[in-house]
């Protein structure tokens, strides 16, 4: 009898532990934040993300609060080459960081599907509206990788509030 609580006892253990190690989701490292933003180095202050299921696939929008000294950094001495190694070695159109506002003429099916869809979940909205603020306001950056499957990943800086938006959909 007491070694079968143990063993049930154990299952539930490892079952905890397989769950959070394949559902956990983590942030960016400061290394792989650096490269979005073409810097040698960051400082990264919080991380938050918002998970979206859609009936295609899912959103994912991860917000990082960057320092003062990272801003100005990235103001200052950025290459302006956005690198994210999930999309380096595929075939995606890239474009690299840009100030804001974004010109909806030539991007406005890719802004359309990034920032004009209204999402089921209000967090996940309100972030949304954030980013798009963000991305229509002068002195702001934003970049972007995108594929002929309508998946993209958008980048926007908000150099005044120091938030860097990292928003990843499929269409």
């Amino acid at each position: 009898m007491k070694s079968k609580n143990i063993i049930i006892v154990l299952f539930i253990l490892a079952s905890i532990v397989g769950y959070l190690f394949l559902f956990n989701y983590t942030s960016k490292t400061d290394e792989e934040i650096a490269l979005i933003l073409g810097l040698k180095e960051v400082e990264v202050l919080s991380f938050d993300y918002e998970e979206d299921w859609n009936h295609k696939d899912y959103d994912i929008i991860e917000i990082y609060k960057l320092s003062d000294s990272t801003i100005l950094k990235f103001i200052k001495e950025s290459s302006g080459i956005l690198r994210e190694s999930s999309y380096e070695n595929r075939s995606w159109t890239k474009l690299d960081w840009n100030k804001t506002p974004i010109n909806q003429h030539k991007w406005n099916e890719l802004y359309d599907m990034a920032i004009g869809m209204v999402r089921l979940d209000e967090k996940h909205n309100e972030w949304i509206l954030k980013a798009k603020e963000s991305i229509n306001n002068f002195g702001n950056y934003f970049s972007l990788y995108h594929d002929e499957g309508n998946q993209i990943a958008l980048y926007v800086l908000d150099v005044s509030d120091n938030y860097l938006y990292c928003i990843y959909l499929k269409i």
